[in-house]
């Protein structure tokens, strides 16, 4: 049996392919900037924390640096979000920990989804 070539077979199969890549490509390009966004986040907390357990940095100068990293990088974020924990005894080095809790929305027709991360970093206090 010979398929006639002006019948159409096949055609809606392909269209059909191309509407699920574009649909893939559409979200990856929406979604992925928010992964990377989040990843870069997490890379600069840990400048943060260093250089706030090597300078004796306050919680409000660690809580203002990490809410304007987390802006910079369109991530919303409040004090509240923003926990700092300074172990000293019972260990063998001191130690800072900031957790920061992050949110960023993305919009996509007919559908919003808020992405929630929640980084943390660690690092000695004091200078060696």
């Amino acid at each position: 049996m010979y398929s006639n070539p002006e019948s159409g077979n096949g055609k809606m199969g392909c269209l059909l392919m191309l509407l699920v890549m574009a649909a893939l490509v559409f979200l990856i390009v929406n979604i992925a900037p928010v992964y990377v966004a989040k990843i870069n986040f997490q890379d600069d907390l840990d400048k943060i924390t260093s250089k706030a357990g090597a300078r004796g940095w306050s919680e409000r100068m660690i809580k203002a640096e990490t809410k304007k990293l987390a802006e910079d990088l369109e991530f919303s974020i409040s004090n509240e979000d923003i926990e700092i924990v300074r172990r000293r005894r019972f260990e063998q080095a001191a130690r800072i920990i900031i957790t920061a809790k992050i949110r960023r929305s993305v919009s996509i027709p007919g559908f919003t989804h808020t992405f929630e991360f929640k980084c943390t970093s660690s690092g000695l206090i004091g200078s060696l």
